[in-house]
């Protein structure tokens, strides 16, 4: 990780237009993999723990806060990984490798137990936003302060966390480390390249969704870009291919 840490030192300044026009042309390639773990595999698991709660669990015991709250935390695990291998399907675009989902899959279960880690610091924070936001009640300016506090919190776990534990496997404490170091390094076009493309999905999504087939490949190989230009990778030559393919 030392390497890593150096280059995010001499790391340039992110050109934001750059960024997100990259982004665009590395759609190609990442439509189906991101469309099959990112919705259809979703959608498929929360309808097999629907029909096995309704077979396994006696009565309506599974409507339970504590069966909940426990089912709940299962499938942020199980939704976790999901995201873990796409973020990661995002980074090798970025960098000119091939979107191999057994590849990825196999890297992600080698660090499994870390990845797990993650997720739980990511369901505290967000626990912390809910709960903290329900104290100061419908004050707008200070819902606007509290979510851009905890955005700042929370993306660096996903846009570098991830990452670095899959391709640099360090222990978590480094691996948080030097998630904020970038995050504190870059965060005013770290945040501007995600609340752009929170505008374009939210733009896509209208009025069917049928955008978002472009525009979600299009956010997760942002973040690809981003890990790959902030901590100086460089991306291998391929033969450019267009988004519509």
């Amino acid at each position: 990780m030392n390497d890593l840490a150096n280059n995010l030192n001499a790391s340039p300044r992110i050109n934001i237009k750059a960024v997100i026009k990259e982004a665009w042309g590395l759609v190609y390639g990442m439509k189906w993999p991101v469309f099959w773990i990112g919705v259809l595999l979703p959608f498929a698991y929360f309808i097999l723990l629907f029909i096995a709660m309704l077979i396994l669990v006696p009565g309506k015991q599974y409507m339970s806060l504590p069966f909940l709250l426990i089912s709940g935390c299962i499938s942020l695990l199980v939704i976790w990984c999901f995201l873990a291998i796409i973020v990661m399907l995002g980074v090798r675009q970025a960098i000119g490798l091939s979107v191999d989902v057994n590849v990825v899959y196999t890297h992600c279960m080698e660090v499994k137990d870390k990845l797990v880690y993650l997720a739980l610091i990511w369901l505290s924070l967000t626990g912390s936003y809910f709960f903290i936001k329900f104290m100061i009640g419908q004050n707008p300016v200070l819902n606007i302060l509290l979510y851009a506090f905890f955005l700042y919190l929370k993306l660096p776990l996903i846009i570098f966390g991830i990452p670095l534990v899959v391709t640099q496997r360090g222990d978590m404490a480094m691996t948080l480390e030097e998630s904020y170091k970038a995050m504190n390094r870059h965060w005013p076009q770290i945040l501007a390249c995600f609340l752009i493309m929170i505008g374009i999905l939210t733009v896509s999504a209208l009025p069917f969704g049928i955008g978002l087939i472009w525009t979600m490949p299009m956010y997760y190989a942002m973040t690809g870009i981003l890990f790959r230009d902030i901590y100086g990778l460089k991306r291998r030559k391929q033969r450019q291919e267009q988004p519509g393919g």
